[in-house]
């Protein structure tokens, strides 16, 4: 209790390799699990792991890079008693892409699907499942093009792993195509938490025990020629723990969630040093 206590009022500074600034960010709430950014409006977007023991979706104004101010729930007109997990608003169609339990069981379980809906003042209405997601299968962490009209997010559907697909959606009926396996990106590991940045750099966490320190890891891969390159380990930002869940907020500066201290999940501020 006495390091929390300490740490509320002094943010946490970690010295990242090569230069990195790395700040754990300070949430007037604390003791709970925090995950997934995504910039929104004049803050972040991001799920919590409240105590309702459900995964929650909550909003937190940046006050200074490295604290955030009250947490503010999202409101869902249903999927009461639902994990609401990773989401992702899509300012060119003013909807959010989120993910949620699917109603429907297979095999006695509700696996996870993905959901839109118009989100304004707080809450998400008129909410449907996208048609693609089948109970049998798990379907997370969406991430949009910058027209909204190719979605990328993991899911199960091939040999029970996790794997990176995209779906694109005709922007005349707004229905959405068969999700199809990002081929460049199988590395017959699970692929998680992908985001999708400036529509060419795509960041996202996996467990390739080869190239990683340990944990899940933050790869990223550049959009080339109509391919996606070789993955990269974001070296300066990983650790021995997992580490995943990258937000940029411009060039040089962003938020990724990492599990390295307290045994919690934690939003971390971070700035990538000017070359010289």
């Amino acid at each position: 209790m006495k390091k929390l206590l300490l740490l509320f009022f002094f943010p946490f500074l970690l010295g990242g390799p090569d230069g990195y600034i790395i700040e754990m960010v300070s949430i007037s709430e604390i003791g709970r699990d925090e995950y997934a950014p995504r910039k929104f409006d004049k803050g972040l977007l991001f799920s919590v792991m409240d105590k309702s023991n459900y995964s929650n979706l909550y909003y937190s104004e940046i006050i200074d890079k490295d604290k955030l101010g009250h947490l503010q729930k999202v409101k869902f007109d249903i999927l009461n008693n639902h994990h609401i997990g990773t989401a992702e608003y899509c300012s060119a169609s003013r909807e959010l892409i989120f993910t949620g339990n699917n109603s429907e069981r297979y095999k006695g379980i509700n696996r996870l699907a993905l959901f839109r809906g118009v989100f304004t003042k707080g809450t998400v209405n008129e909410i449907s499942k996208l048609d693609f997601c089948s109970a049998r299968y798990n379907y997370s962490y969406p991430t949009l093009s910058e027209n909204g009209l190719t979605l990328i997010f993991s899911s199960n559907i091939k040999d029970g792993k996790h794997l990176l697909h995209r779906s694109k959606r005709d922007s005349i009926n707004g229905e959405w195509s068969s999700p199809e396996l990002i081929d460049e990106l199988d590395f017959g590991t699970n692929c998680m938490f992908p985001n999708l940045i400036n529509d060419s750099l795509l960041v996202f966490a996996a467990n390739m025990d080869k190239y990683g320190k340990g944990g899940l890891d933050i790869y990223k891969s550049k959009y080339i020629d109509g391919h996606w390159s070789s993955p990269e380990n974001w070296e300066e930002l990983n650790s021995e723990y997992d580490d995943f869940g990258v937000e940029m907020m411009d060039e040089k500066s962003g938020y990724f969630t990492s599990h390295r201290n307290f045994d919690k999940d934690k939003i971390y501020y971070f700035e990538i040093p000017t070359k010289k």
